[in-house]
């Protein structure tokens, strides 16, 4: 009886870790497209160029003009516009690629876009 309670319960265990690494994964901000609050609160101060030069450089390495960037529905000028949004603001920064800027943002952008949804202001 005391050997199935122990191996039931390190199959219990075993189980559960198997569980939460899954949970886990599907919600670590580990999308290529997104840079969610925990990572960006681990990266300040800054701004929001630092934290994606550091974190996701594929979105401004492009042969010229970088991504459009967008903030509080509107388009901003390019890339330089990031260098003056300070981390502590941001909720969320979302790399949209050129078929996905087209579709989201009625907007064609060779190089995508790059949207920062701000945190709620209180």
């Amino acid at each position: 009886m005391a050997r199935a309670l122990y191996l039931l319960s390190i199959f219990a265990l075993t189980a559960g870790g198997c569980i939460g690494a899954l949970q886990r994964e599907s919600l670590t901000p580990d999308d290529v497209h997104r840079l969610l609050l925990p990572e960006i609160q681990s990266h300040q101060p800054g701004t929001a160029y630092e934290l994606i030069r550091t974190l996701r450089p594929e979105w401004l390495e492009n042969d010229g003009e970088g991504p459009r960037v967008y903030y509080l529905s509107r388009e901003a000028a390019g890339v330089d516009a990031l260098r003056t949004l300070p981390l502590r603001e941001i909720r969320e920064l979302e790399y949209l690629t050129p078929e996905e800027s087209r579709g989201r943002l009625s907007s064609e952008h060779p190089r995508g876009a790059i949207v920062v949804y701000f945190r709620d202001r209180r």
